[in-house]
C-alpha cells in the first residue's frame, strides 16, 4: 500500500507540500499549481488512499486529539448511549478539544481492527463490551495507542469498571430486608462477561444473606423483552415460585413484569422484581410498576476514561490506572 511518503519521492516533493495539497490548502499556502499537479497526478499514479485519521491529524487540527471508542455492534448499542452522554458531558466539563469516533465490531474479532496498532489512526482508544476471546487477544496486544478498557478488567491496561460486589450486594439487601428466602435470577444465556460477574457479586450477596437461588430457578434466555417474557412464563409453570426476581437488565424486567400483569400477579404485593440498570434510568421509571433498578454508572465511568486519557495524553500519569466506580442503587414500587 502507497503511503504519502511515496508520493512526495515520486512527485519531487517534500512530505509537508503533500499534506497541503491533500488538504486543499495550495492555493492558501501558495504552493504553485505545477507543483499542486505533480502531487495529484503521483496520488492517481500511486492510487494513494490517505486515511480520514491520517488527513485529520495533517491538517489544521493536527493537535486536536481523536479518540475511539470501539464498542460491539449487536444489542448492546441499547447501553451505547449513556456511555456517549458521559464522555461528551466530561469533555465539555474539561474543555477537552477532542473528537470521538465510535467503531464498532463484531464480539471475538477485535483483533481484526487495526486502529489499535496503527500509530497515525487515533490518539488514543476507549475499548467496552469485549467477549473472552477478545481480552485474550488484548492481552497479547502491544498497542501503539493509549487503551483504556470500559468495565472490563486486564492488569496491563488503565481500565475503568464497574463495583460488581456492591451491585449484588445492593440487590440482594433489599431482598433480605423483606423477608424473602429464595429468589429466581433471570438472565442472558451465554451472559457476557460484565453480566457474569454482575450475577456472581449477585449470588455472592446472596448466600452472605441466607439467601436460595435454586437452580431451577435460574432462568437463561435471549436479552431482549420477548427474553424476558418467556423467562416470566417458564417460572409461572414452576411450583412453589419464588417471590423475588432479579433480572440483569432491564428488557429482561419490562417483559418479565408484562407477563405477570397479564396473569394479574400483582408487583410487589405477589412479587418482587429488582432489574440491574444499563440503559437510561427514565426506562424503567414509567413501566407499571416502575422499576427498581442497581444502575450501572456509565456516565461516571465514561467520564473517567475521559480524565485518564487527558492524563497519560498531557503525561499526568506514571502508573496506571484502576478505576473501580459504585454503582447507584434507586428503589421504586416494584419492592415494597
Amino acid at each position: 500500500m502507497p503511503t504519502i511518503k511515496d508520493v512526495a519521492r515520486l512527485a519531487g516533493v517534500s512530505i509537508s507540500t503533500v499534506s497541503i495539497v491533500l488538504n486543499d490548502k495550495a492555493e492558501e499556502r501558495k504552493v504553485a499549481k505545477e507543483t499542486a499537479e505533480k502531487v495529484l497526478e503521483a496520488i492517481k499514479l500511486l492510487e494513494y488512499k490517505p486515511s480520514m485519521a491520517a488527513r485529520r491529524l495533517r491538517s489544521s487540527d493536527e493537535n486536536k486529539p481523536v479518540i475511539a471508542l470501539y464498542w460491539p455492534l449487536d444489542y448492546r448499542t441499547n447501553f451505547l448511549a449513556r456511555v456517549l452522554m458521559g464522555l461528551q458531558g466530561e469533555i465539555k466539563r474539561r474543555n477537552f478539544d477532542s473528537e470521538i469516533i465510535v467503531c464498532t465490531y463484531e464480539n471475538d474479532n477485535l483483533y481484526k481492527e487495526n486502529g489499535l496498532t496503527s500509530k497515525n489512526k487515533f490518539s488514543a482508544a476507549i475499548v467496552g463490551a469485549t467477549s473472552e476471546k477478545d481480552m485474550e487477544y488484548l492481552e497479547g496486544l502491544e498497542s501503539s495507542i493509549p487503551i483504556v478498557l470500559y468495565n472490563r478488567f486486564i492488569d496491563k491496561y488503565n481500565c475503568v469498571c464497574n463495583n460488581d460486589e456492591e451491585s449484588g450486594l445492593k440487590a440482594a439487601s433489599i431482598f433480605a430486608r423483606n423477608g424473602h428466602k429464595r429468589v429466581a435470577l433471570i438472565c442472558e444465556d451465554g451472559s457476557p462477561i460484565a453480566a457474569m460477574y454482575r450475577i456472581k457479586g449477585f449470588i455472592k450477596a446472596c448466600k452472605s444473606l441466607g439467601i436460595e437461588i435454586e437452580e431451577d430457578y435460574v432462568i437463561k434466555t435471549e436479552n431482549t423483552y420477548k427474553g424476558g417474557v418467556l423467562a416470566a412464563e417458564k417460572l409461572l409453570k414452576g411450583t412453589n415460585m419464588p417471590r423475588a426476581v432479579i433480572c440483569d437488565s432491564e428488557m429482561l424486567a419490562i417483559g418479565a413484569s408484562y407477563v405477570f400483569n397479564k396473569n394479574n400477579i400483582k408487583i410487589p404485593e405477589d412479587i418482587e422484581i429488582i432489574a440491574y440498570g444499563l440503559m437510561s434510568t427514565d426506562s424503567t421509571e414509567y413501566t407499571t410498576p416502575p422499576l427498581t433498578i442497581v444502575s450501572i454508572p456509565s456516565e461516571e465511568m465514561s467520564a473517567h476514561c475521559i480524565n485518564i486519557i487527558m492524563d497519560i495524553l498531557n503525561l499526568n500519569i506514571k502508573e496506571t490506572v484502576h478505576k473501580i466506580v459504585s454503582p447507584i442503587l434507586m428503589v421504586r414500587d416494584s419492592v415494597k
